[in-house]
């Protein structure tokens, strides 16, 4: 693995990720009703099942597959799941959608800190071998994460309106 290649590629998606959702995406999505702007940040993690192909020796190195793979699949799994249960209970309206958007932003960032301890202590000839996972992990990561860091500051800002919202028959999805 080209070390520095890799933390520059994760370094400039998430320094574009950030210039567009701070350039466009906070301003916009700020003025808009709570449920817009959860389901904006949830709809990217939709894609969490590429998460599943650390486990495949076609896609990565098969030692990448046993040593990392496992946590990178159940955590990314784990998360796509709480994401479908959130938005269809922000489009149903219901009042476990808020305990939802919190259970993915903690569970997001337990799945990114279990990657990064297997990443960390897995045995560099593993970490190596990320094959073509290379581009998930410096692409899509960035913005997954970055979306879990924007739904914690939407929720601890604006968590309550969501509660308001409903209760007022506001603007749904």
């Amino acid at each position: 693995m080209n070390l520095p290649l890799f933390l520059f590629q994760a370094f400039a998606s998430t320094t574009a990720y950030l210039t567009i959702f701070l350039r466009f995406g906070v301003p916009y999505l700020s003025k808009r009703p709570i449920s817009v702007t959860l389901t904006t940040f949830l709809l990217p993690n939709l894609f969490r099942h590429i998460g599943l192909a650390t486990l495949s020796s076609q896609v990565v190195a098969p030692e990448f597959a046993v040593k990392i793979g496992p946590s990178v699949a159940v955590g990314d799994f784990l998360v796509l799941l709480t994401t479908y249960l959130a938005l269809i209970a922000i489009w149903k309206r219901m009042k476990v959608a808020i305990l939802l958007c919190w259970l993915f932003v903690v569970l997001g960032f337990m799945h990114d800190a279990a990657v990064t301890r297997s990443m960390l202590t897995a045995p560099f000839s593993a970490v190596d071998r990320i094959g073509s996972h290379w581009y998930v992990a410096t692409f899509v990561v960035p913005m997954m994460v970055l979306t879990e860091i924007l739904m914690l500051f939407t929720l601890c800002r604006r968590g309550a309106d969501l509660k308001r919202e409903f209760s007022s028959g506001g603007v749904g999805n």
